[in-house]
């Protein structure tokens, strides 16, 4: 993902981006825009890399700076990049802390929220790096019940205008049914969606098994909005667009049209069937599951507000797994049938075979020894 900047690693944001310090954090994930720039002049790529580090959990201390987390601080910038920034966000809780470096000039500017933004080009024609820090120097251990942190009110948070979940539920591995959940909290108004999702070529989906489920959400007595019989009966997918895949040469692609009542949620499903992947198609952690990628929703509100772009969560698919250790118990039962053949050739390829003379007495002893040996052996039959 890296090596689509401009600098790729060698300079930049991305140097310190280290992937095994980024992939021990508690959570982190990937975000991968390509659009085309306004008035089609090229194509504009955006990447945002997200994650959560817990210095409590690590040493019992909110501390941290950018060479705890990302294993070194900014050390240089890249010259193609017309502009690259550090944001640090302040606490907003009352707590005793200190951002460092702190020296509000040229290069470091301050908001009324208390961010600090770090001009990295500017900063490191002075200072050898940047190790932006946020430090509690009274706080000797951070105590959960002992701070309690300031969250605001829940009249004070905007409820969703449109909500839009993706499932995948399947009990075994050669089937399984995709969900698309969506819901519309607003008694005023139906909400129109364009439901994109780019799905993997191992998906088989069966379009014949579709169907959509419109169910109303309870309303107050008192409420001005008139709710219509058609808004449950009437069939919420508006139209239909299906591009089948090419196995192991090109994805799948849906796209649905959907209108959601005031007040509801529309439910749509279909069936798919899962494809066998081959032996060396699995990933490393093939038991895991293979993963597949967020879809998106776009949303068409009325005229002249403008659209907004829903994304869902990244779907996991359980598939046939094969016996990974079968073709290393061919190759040791193979291998040891061909060294047992191969040794009993050899052997008797190699052998040199030479006639022995035996002297005439010992062919005499040999003789009396076996005669008497016949005699005790029938002396013991006729006993019994």
């Amino acid at each position: 993902m890296l090596s689509l900047l401009p600098c790729k690693r060698a300079a930049g944001l991305a140097s310190v981006l280290e992937p095994h310090k980024w992939l021990e954090t508690e959570w982190h994930g990937i975000e991968l825009n390509i659009r085309r720039r306004s008035g089609g002049e090229g194509w504009e790529v955006v990447v945002k890399v997200g994650s959560v580090w817990n210095g409590v959990a690590r040493n019992g201390k909110r501390d941290f700076s950018m060479s705890k987390i990302m294993g070194e601080p900014l050390r240089s910038t890249c010259p193609l990049a017309s502009s690259s920034f550090v944001t640090l966000v302040a606490p907003q809780d009352g707590s005793d802390f200190t951002a460092e470096p702190l020296q509000i000039g040229a290069f470091i500017e301050a908001d009324a929220q208390g961010q600090l933004r770090y001009d990295t080009a500017s900063f490191l024609s002075t200072a050898p790096d940047l190790d932006v820090s946020l430090q509690w120097l009274s706080e000797e251990k951070f105590n959960y019940i002992a701070e309690r942190l300031v969250l605001p009110a829940p009249s004070s948070l905007s409820s969703p205008s449109l909500g839009v979940r993706r499932s995948f539920i399947s009990s075994s591995a050669l089937s399984g049914t995709l969900q698309l959940h969506l819901t519309n909290p607003r008694p005023d108004t139906s909400r129109r969606l364009i439901y994109r999702d780019v799905l993997p070529w191992f998906l088989d989906f069966s379009l014949p098994t579709s169907h959509s489920v419109t169910t109303l959400q309870p309303q107050d007595p008192n409420s001005p909005y008139i709710r219509f019989e058609s808004d449950e009966k009437r069939d919420a997918v508006r139209r239909v667009s299906y591009t089948p895949s090419a196995p192991r040469r090109g994805p799948a692609v849906l796209e649905l049209e959907l209108v959601v009542p005031p007040a509801s949620e529309v439910t749509w499903s279909v069936e798919f069937d899962k494809e066998t992947l081959r032996y060396e198609e699995h990933p490393p952690d093939a038991h895991r599951g293979l993963d597949v990628g967020a879809a998106t929703g776009t949303a068409r509100p009325p005229r002249p507000l403008p659209g907004r772009v829903w994304k869902t969560q990244v779907g996991l698919i359980e598939v046939a797994v094969p016996d990974f250790s079968m073709p290393y118990n061919v190759i040791i039962f193979t291998s040891t049938i061909i060294a047992l053949f191969a040794g009993s050739a050899v052997n008797i390829l190699t052998r040199r075979f030479t006639d022995v003379e035996v002297p005439p007495d010992l062919v005499s002893a040999a003789a009396a020894v076996v005669g008497v040996a016949s005699k005790r052996l029938k002396g013991k039959e006729k006993a019994m």
